[in-house]
């Protein structure tokens, strides 16, 4: 069974939440469905042939799922979808600093008679009852200083059971001339403007949501595979997959950064 993504009628729920539950992250978390639902970013949606080849094929080792750190509910309906096309039903627990990805993440997973279990709090803090058999995440070394990549796989560890499994990509950017990736001011005014071109008459402000997000937008870069592939070693896993994304995903990914497809790489990992 597929798990279609309703973003026309969780985009303004999302915007809705956000304006009462984020404490400073209102211009990310009411912003993303809205940039997926005009195209102006793909989110997970370009890397769903890889998630759910890699999800298929370990569902039957274990059904309780950890989703750590969530945009929006993109993450559950690949986990939705990839379970079910092999007759699981996941235990899932949903992990994030915000209120308002959570609220989504219980929005969308009644749709199929499902009740995830919610934790707000932060990865590195987090002290579950048991341990997971998967942790699926997505970009999250973005949002962790280098220097604390090592401790957030160690950590990742921790939270497994043995054979455990974490599924997950990243973009690198080998030659990103800083340390984090950010918008001019040109590129978040020509981001917004674009976003309004593509709204095709949704009732939302769009560029003023798109151009907000993009002029606050920012992001550590991981410079290397090297970098990561260590992060992983280090932390006591092996790597079952590790590589570039094929041509299809690559094509089709809108980053939510001022890139062009040249400036990096997506690299898809399944670690045990």
């Amino acid at each position: 069974m597929n798990a279609p993504e309703p973003l026309a009628e969780s985009a303004p729920l999302a915007h809705a939440w956000a304006e009462r539950h984020c404490d400073s992250c209102g211009w990310y978390h009411g912003a993303w469905q809205y940039l997926r639902l005009v195209g102006v970013i793909s989110g997970i949606t370009a890397e769903s042939a890889f998630f759910q080849s890699a999800l298929r094929a370990i569902a039957r080792d274990g059904d309780r799922v950890l989703i750590a750190a969530s945009a929006d509910y993109g993450m559950l309906a690949q986990v939705i979808r990839a379970y079910r096309a092999a007759g699981v039903t996941p235990a899932v627990t949903v992990l994030d600093q915000c209120e308002t990805p959570l609220l989504l993440n219980r929005w969308y997973a009644r749709r199929f008679e499902l009740e995830p279990v919610l934790h707000r709090g932060d990865i590195f803090d987090y002290e579950p009852d048991a341990p997971f058999d998967v942790i699926c995440t997505h970009s999250f070394f973005s949002f962790v200083a280098p220097g604390r990549h090592a401790a957030l796989v160690r950590g990742w560890r921790k939270l497994l059971r043995p054979g455990g499994r974490v599924v997950t990509s990243q973009s690198v950017r080998a030659d990103y001339p800083t340390d984090r990736i950010r918008f001019t001011p040109e590129q978040a005014a020509e981001f917004g403007a674009r976003a309004e071109r593509a709204a095709n008459g949704i009732d939302a402000p769009i560029r003023e949501i798109a151009t907000r997000f993009a002029e606050r937008k920012t992001g550590y870069v991981v410079r290397s595979e090297q970098h990561l592939r260590a992060a992983f070693s280090d932390g006591g896993f092996q790597c079952e997959q590790f590589g570039p994304a094929d041509t299809d995903c690559a094509r089709q990914h809108r980053a939510a950064n001022p890139d062009d497809r040249q400036s990096w790489r997506r690299i898809q990992i399944v670690a045990r």
